[in-house]
């Protein structure tokens, strides 16, 4: 990135550009604020909320992540801390990046002996591949997102180009979101309750301005800031999953919608005690989201077990009453 652009947009000459500074960079009034918002949040890659000059230069396209942070995910999608992966675990860990038919083709190039077992070097191999494969099935768009931060402003600045520019940046968004969903699942389920609740409830009342609900595109905008990708339909569908109308969710439904998205995959109780072994602890007695699905779906379980044997009940009375009447009784 040119170094005087930089500069020019950094009014304050701090090194990094705010949200405030790439607003008044984009001086088109006829620019949605979400179009703006859209191109902040894929530049600021860390979420510090700001873009440094690193974040400036980068392109949208995502690449591998580091060698650390696989061995991180490899370790927890590892359930049973054996040091491989089964089929499985590969499965759960890649199903909302690929397709079953692409998870298999991609685990049985990686399990050459056919042991179905991945090790950790074949793991970081199978992020290549994944790579490589969305390369190809998306060439043309990735093509269109290589632009550098400045690159994308001119093109905003220009009245012909800014629709197209303005979905770009949205579908880049929203490639980025789902990219980066699973690993922030996987954060937020180890997160204290009381903490996450308290971040839900952050970014509902900034989306809501301090109101006391959501409508379907708040919904939308504010899901996408804790890193979750859904249309408008996905909206409609939780918020009658949860009770609720999609233009007005209040406070209490958008924190039922987000754990509604993290319980899709609440694990066992075997598979709990297990990732329980490998994984880092709390505070004593601190109880994570994940520890708050499993309780719930625990008693959601016992309940619905109760319920059928109060349905069975009065079935197994009939039937002991008919047998007995229909019992003959012989002389000794």
């Amino acid at each position: 990135m040119d170094n005087v652009t930089f500069e020019q947009i950094d009014t304050n000459n701090d090194g990094l550009l705010s949200f405030e500074e790439i607003q008044q960079a984009l001086s088109n009034p006829n620019l949605p604020e979400k179009t703006i918002r859209a191109l902040f949040e894929a530049f600021d890659v860390n979420e510090d909320g700001f873009i440094s000059r690193e974040e400036a230069m980068q392109k949208i396209v995502q690449v591998p992540a580091g060698k650390e942070k696989l061995v991180e995910e490899f370790k927890a999608l590892d359930v049973n801390g054996d040091g491989v992966l089964t089929f499985d675990e590969f499965y759960e860990g890649m199903k909302e990046q690929m397709s079953c038919e692409e998870i298999e083709n991609i685990y049985r190039q990686l399990d050459k002996d056919n042991d179905e077992a991945i090790t950790l070097d074949e793991f970081i191999m199978s992020q290549i591949l994944l790579c490589h494969s969305s390369i190809r099935s998306s060439q043309a768009n990735i093509d269109r997102s290589t632009a550098c931060l400045t690159e994308v402003i001119q093109n905003l600045c220009v009245s012909e180009n800014m629709d197209a520019c303005s979905k770009m940046l949205q579908e880049a968004r929203k490639r980025q979101l789902i990219l980066t969903w699973p690993s922030k699942k996987r954060q937020y389920k180890r997160t204290p309750f009381a903490e996450y609740k308290n971040m839900v409830s952050h970014v509902f009342q900034e989306a809501s301005q301090g109101g006391l609900v959501l409508d379907q595109s708040g919904v939308t905008s504010a899901l996408a800031k804790l890193g979750k990708y859904v249309d408008a339909a996905q909206v409609s569908k939780l918020a009658g999953q949860v009770g609720t109308e999609e233009n007005a969710v209040d406070q209490q439904h958008f924190l039922a919608i987000n754990l509604k998205l993290l319980a899709k995959e609440v694990k066992s109780k075997t598979q709990s005690r297990l990732s329980a072994l490998s994984k880092p602890r709390t505070k004593v007695g601190e109880l994570t989201v994940e520890d708050y699905l499993q309780q719930e779906a625990e008693t959601k379980a016992k309940q619905q077990d109760q319920s059928n044997k109060k349905t069975s009940k009065p079935l197994t009375r009939r039937l002991s009453t008919t047998s007995s009447m229909n019992m003959k009784i012989y002389p000794l």
